[in-house]
């Protein structure tokens, strides 16, 4: 009989046999050679010194990985969908076997990776589960049931409910929110399950355009997936977008399928400047670093792989060029999916399925290839199984797609009991069927069409309940082991990126280890946590009570408080602040919330068609009573009388107003506001300020202007300081609140114009704490001001500019040099600028820089002036920072007139 061992086995059988020595020494130099390589090849079948080599390269490689434990700046989850167990072992095969080796001792890229995990994979409702629940989990942090988008579990499939009811946020939408880059990657349509869990909120997973859906959830004002991608309403949307499905985006007459009439490939392009839209593989290679790019490749899904249509980019290029495109100093996340792995399994065919794994893990190799362990976490798995089967003994090197054909039987195919060739790859249910009468010598089953045989026959074949397999890399990679819920994968994401994300399930931050740490382990919180903060003088006030919340429920009237709310709520909606104040918002004893809740349900509407804004969604909010419009029962602005209606007790009142609560304030938040801690300082009495600069009679300057009964009742804050603790992502953060009176419509006791002064010395002393706030008792009798160490931001329109304008000169001066103000970054606009040099006037001699103005008054009189602050504590870093005010001919530039005032922003971040 023949030798028919590998050469190198038939000289170490004609040698003397070695020494256990020289064994040893063998095997160590085996192992030294294979640890050189990422993957042991084994060329040898029965050299047992080379499996020990092998194996000893392993558990070296084994012992010299150490968790990485500092934090991630990116994160990049690899979705293989469909991609069960089975399916990894015959496309590792496979693609050994392309390469001209047995196959079997190959690795496919990911499975280099340090650490697996095992993955349960069932819905809540469902024992074998679906792509839209099993993403949702992985996306969400909450198992959900089968067929439904990133919503809660409670929610029945189909429930026709408007977007946003029952979300649940996804990763990727908090990573906007962070102000990282984003990304979704697809071989399948970007509307199918997979990507749409990524970034849409609806109960049935076929709603992926409007002419899918039913016309319950129509009325209901269901949003379809498409155009909750197109109008994605987080941070600045999705950065990069590749994949199938254009037909969902594009109508009817222009070849697509909407019925609506929308164009969402150019609404979404249209809706913010360096937006790209490519159509193939030359086009999105050349699209610059920098843009936004949605890139639509096909009508539905993009074709196999193994089909080579010209000008399709494969998914290595496409995840190549999006990591091109994302790559930036805050991080990004990236979801890349091999969709096309399932739809080859469900037709039946290994070949397609096959191929693209294959080309799966050649996606997931140009990705480990372009990144760094120490700060990119990438995360490989598979959302599902499929019922697909390797069995029947076939010899080792044989054909993965071919007969089987046993040890020493040369090739010929094995038979069953009837006398029939059988694959080695089949499936349990398919549309290949089991009783046809294959034979060897006229059917292939290694081409590209054929379908395995399936016990039984469906029209498709179906999913698979077993456990799949997850490969990680990089930080908190260690945490991937063992058997695992699915929805752990979003939480292993969530904590291991730079701070921690805070899921729904409220999960906390873990310790981190970051080099410098102490011996002992503890972590430095120096990761930044990123929010957009802003104030607006919204000019929302109204003539009587309940006049604005009806103007807020009644947006798309013709009545102009209607019209101006409304222009209010899409400035509100384009800049999509996290914290917000808003100014001037009328508060009605009689109702306190009625008129928030009506703004909140306004700004987290979905868009309506052609809309440029984004639905804002600020669930919490904070509202209480202001001084102005109440009655002080005293002579307050020294006519001899006292006010007891219209403009009259207006200048009587507290603080201005024609009514309780008129020019109030408001906060939203979307983080957890602390209610319970919340501090206002309403009652603060304007003479029990030391060194109150109380107004003189300037008929005699001994006297006071004030009565003593007046001073007996008159606050300091004309409306009032609210201290509103909100809790971000494990920081807290003391938001600031205030609107001092303005320094004008007074007389030469200027006494306006000394109230704005020491209100705003007031929160300058808030600010400060320590012996600066000593003097300050709350509301509820607590003493000082802030904590030393507290993080906060004051919002508010001062009415005072630091150079011009009738403020008492050094005010706002005072203010910025408070010690732990962070005054260094200015917002600004051209907008402002612009209009300062158009309209002349009394901005021609102004001593402020025009850009930083925030208000548009009378030229002629007045001037345009920096009259509203985001003032941030030292130890906040400012990422960003601006002011809404477009110039003429730029998008928005018709909105602002809604208020005199314009809205001011600024980007920071936690240390």
């Amino acid at each position: 009989m023949p030798d028919v061992r590998p050469p190198r086995a038939q000289a170490l059988a004609a040698s003397s046999r070695p020494t256990r020595r020289d064994a040893r020494a063998r095997r160590l130099a085996l192992a030294a050679a294979l640890l050189l390589a990422p993957v042991a090849r084994l060329a040898a079948q029965d050299d047992a010194d080379a499996w020990r080599a092998a194996a000893d390269a392993t558990i070296a490689r084994l012992l010299a990985e150490r968790p990485i434990e500092t934090r991630a700046k990116n994160v990049i989850l690899f979705l293989g969908d469909g991609m069960g167990v089975s399916t990894i072992t015959a496309a590792r095969i496979r693609e050994g076997q392309l390469r001209g080796e047995t196959g079997e001792e190959n690795s496919l890229a990911f499975e280099t990776l340090p650490y697996s995990a095992l993955i349960k994979t069932y819905d809540t409702n469902q024992q074998v589960p679906d792509s839209a629940g099993t993403m949702s989990a992985i996306m969400t942090g909450s198992k959900t049931r089968a067929g439904v988008i990133s919503v809660d579990p409670e929610l029945p499939l189909g429930a026709p409910v408007p977007a946003g009811t029952h979300a649940l946020a996804t990763l990727l939408e908090d990573c906007e929110r962070r102000g990282m880059r984003t990304g979704v990657v697809t071989t399948a349509r970007l509307t199918h399950a997979t990507p749409a869990c990524c970034y849409a909120h609806v109960s049935h997973r076929d709603w992926e355009c409007d002419a899918d859906m039913p016309d319950a959830a129509r009325t209901a004002g269901v949003v379809d997936i498409a155009r909750q991608l197109a109008q994605f309403p987080v941070g600045d949307g999705i950065d990069v977008a590749l994949g199938g499905g254009r037909a969902q985006f594009v109508p009817r007459a222009a070849g697509g399928r909407r019925t609506d009439g929308l164009d969402l490939e150019r609404a979404w392009a249209d809706a913010r400047p360096g937006r790209v839209l490519v159509h193939d593989a030359s086009e999105l290679a050349g699209v610059p670093s920098g843009s936004q790019v949605l890139g639509l490749f096909a009508e539905s899904h993009m074709p196999y792989v193994c089909e080579e249509v010209p000008g399709v980019p494969s998914l290595a290029d496409m995840t190549s060029k999006a990591l091109d495109l994302l790559g930036n100093e805050h991080g990004y996340f990236l979801m890349v999916e091999g969709g096309r792995i399932d739809h080859g399994h469900h037709a039946g065919n290994a070949y397609r399925a096959l191929s693209e794994a294959i080309a799966f893990s050649d996606a997931v190799r140009v990705a480990l290839e372009r990144t760094d362990p120490t700060d990119t976490l990438v995360l490989v798995t598979a959302d599902h199984s499929h019922v697909f089967t390797m069995a029947g003994y076939p010899a080792r090197g044989n054909d993965i797609l071919g007969w089987v054909s046993l040890v020493g039987a040369h090739g010929k195919p094995a038979l069953d009991l009837a006398g029939r060739p059988y694959t080695t790859l089949g499936y349990a249910t398919g549309p290949g069927g089991a009783l046809t009468d294959r034979r060897p010598d006229d059917v292939d089953p290694t081409a590209r069409d054929y379908q395995q045989d399936a016990t039984h026959a469906l029209e498709s074949e179906t999913h698979g309940g077993e456990d799949v397999a997850a490969f990680a890399r990089g930080p908190w990679a260690h945490l991937v082991r063992g058997v695992l819920e699915q929805n752990v994968l979003h939480h292993v994401m969530a904590l291991a990126l730079d701070p921690p994300l805070r899921g729904d399930a409220g999960t906390a931050p873990f310790p981190a280890r970051k080099s410098g740490d102490d011996d002992d382990g503890t972590a430095r919180a120096d990761a930044p946590t990123k929010l957009r903060v802003a104030t607006f003088n919204a000019s929302l006030f109204r003539g009587a009570p309940g006049e604005l919340a009806r103007d807020l429920g009644d947006l798309g009237g013709d009545a102009a408080g209607a019209r101006q709310a409304a222009q209010i709520v899409e400035i509100l909606r384009r800049v999509h602040p996290d914290v917000l104040l808003v100014n001037e918002f009328d508060y009605d004893p009689a109702a306190p919330a009625e008129a928030a809740a009506r703004l909140q349900k306004a700004l987290a509407a979905p868009a309506a068609e052609g809309d440029a804004s984004r639905p804002l969604v600020l669930p919490e909010r904070f509202v209480a009573p202001v001084n102005t419009g109440v009655p002080s029962g005293v002579d307050l602005d020294g006519d001899g009388v006292v006010g007891t209606e219209g403009p009259a007790a207006a200048r009587d009142a507290l603080g201005y107003g024609v009514f309780p609560g008129q020019y109030g304030m408001l906060v939203l938040s979307r983080f957890p506001i602390d209610r319970a801690r919340a501090r206002t300082f309403q009652h603060v009495l304007w003479k029990d300020m030391p060194g109150a600069h109380l107004p003189r009679d300037p008929d005699d300057p001994t006297r006071g202007f004030y009565s003593d009964a007046a001073l007996a009742v008159l606050p300091l804050p004309s409306k009032s300081l609210w201290d509103v603790p909100v809790r971000v992502d494990g920081h807290e953060l003391h938001v600031v609140v205030s609107h001092p009176t303005p320094p004008v419509f007074d007389g030469p006791e200027d006494r306006n114009g000394l109230r704005n002064a020491d209100e705003i010395r007031l929160l300058a002393d808030v600010l400060a704490g320590g012996e600066a706030g000593a003097w300050l008792v709350d509301d509820r009798g607590g003493r000082g001001g802030l904590p030393s160490d507290a993080s906060f931001v004051a919002l508010g329109d001062l009415n005072c500019d630091p150079l011009d304008g009738d403020g008492v000169p050094g005010a706002v001066a005072r203010l910025l040099a408070v010690p732990r103000v962070n005054a260094t970054v200015t917002p600004a606009s051209r907008g402002a600028a612009r209009a300062a040099k158009a309209f002349g006037g009394k901005n021609a001699t102004q001593r402020g820089r025009p850009e930083h103005d925030t208000t548009d008054f009378d030229d002629a009189t007045v001037g345009n002036l920096r009259l509203d602050y985001v003032l941030p504590s030292s130890d906040l870093r400012v990422l960003d920072s601006g002011v809404y005010w477009p110039a003429e001919g730029e998008p928005g530039a018709e909105l602002v007139d809604a208020s005199d005032h314009r809205l001011v922003w600024m980007d920071l971040a936690f240390p």
